[in-house]
């Protein structure tokens, strides 16, 4: 399988927020500063991760679907803790990186 870089993407919001969130983590920042510096509250953020995640989780290793509405609790073996703990981590990620980037967007918006 081969994939192609897309030169034209370096200016979306998205990829600059990229940029950004990473640079904060390449500065030594952990995840509650990273979460501080771009107007979020890191429980939070990692409250809604660990939703997406569980959910997730027994997605992709039970075909479960689960309801946003139903409350279960959910009991996981070793191997979907490691899978969590993955997925966790790149929510966080997407969450920080999606919140940033609307701030771009609103940025290029008042300013046209």
């Amino acid at each position: 399988m081969s994939k192609v870089i897309r030169p034209e993407m370096a200016n979306h919001p998205l990829t600059i927020a990229v940029r950004e969130i990473d640079g904060l983590s390449d500065h030594g920042k952990n995840v509650g500063e990273v979460c501080e510096d771009i107007g979020l509250k890191a429980e939070d953020v990692m409250y809604v991760a660990e939703q997406r995640a569980l959910r997730s989780v027994y997605f992709f290793s039970r075909g479960i679907q689960l309801k946003l509405t139903e409350s279960v609790e959910i009991r996981l073996n070793p191997i979907e803790m490691k899978m969590l703990l993955q997925f966790e981590s790149a929510y966080m990620d997407g969450l920080c990186i999606g919140w940033r980037a609307r701030d771009y967007v609103q940025k290029e918006d008042q300013a046209s």
